[in-house]
């Protein structure tokens, strides 16, 4: 899941003299990546309040974490994206579809850490005595049978991220004063 972030600079071309023409590129550039930049840690620093988040794969930097993909002064187009698939149902809500059979849902029986993680051992792949029935997956105990997982067709996802509403409204929100200091920057570097 990804969202472009390009800026039209048209319109500040024509009332610019030789230098500035010369250095717009490199301070659009640099205002929509700084832009880019605050939109996403702005994004990130809400997205626990809308999901659940047990581990830190989302932070920046990590491999599915929202980045940024920086412009350049020959391509000002800047990218907030994120790596991780089971992302998009929660941006756009819809159905989840199980890859194989059925999703499993785990009961209350299933015991967690304390961060809400589910052990190998407790998953229905690695779970060791378990039968399925009636579209439940028990676990067989010393003494008794547990209702592990309820297996469904499919589930239910609603929208909660507003990942591309937040970093447009960001980007749009600072992009002004940060093409007034990348400006007033390439305008004090040039050559």
């Amino acid at each position: 899941m990804q969202f472009n972030i390009k800026v039209d600079a048209s319109e500040a071309l024509k009332h610019l003299n030789d230098v500035a023409k010369k250095q717009l590129p490199f301070a659009c550039s640099l205002a929509l990546n700084r832009s880019s930049e605050k939109a996403r840690d702005k994004f990130v620093e809400k997205l626990p309040q809308k999901i659940t988040l047990r581990t830190s794969w989302w932070k920046p930097k990590n491999k599915w974490g929202f980045n940024v993909r920086n412009s350049n002064k020959h391509n000002l187009t800047a990218v907030v994206y994120t790596r991780a698939p089971w992302m998009s149902l929660h941006e756009t809500g819809g159905l989840k579809t199980p890859q194989k059979k059925a999703i499993a849902v785990p009961t209350s029986y299933v015991k967690t850490t304390k961060r809400g993680l589910i052990s190998k051992a407790n998953k229905p792949a690695g779970m060791k005595n378990k039968f399925i029935k009636d579209g439940i997956i028990f676990k067989r105990m010393k003494k008794s049978i547990r209702p592990m997982y309820s297996l469904t067709p499919s589930a239910r996802i609603k929208a909660v991220l507003g990942f591309k509403t937040t970093i447009a409204k960001e980007v749009n929100r600072v992009w002004p004063d940060e093409f007034n200091k990348a400006f007033n920057e390439a305008k004090r570097t040039a050559k």
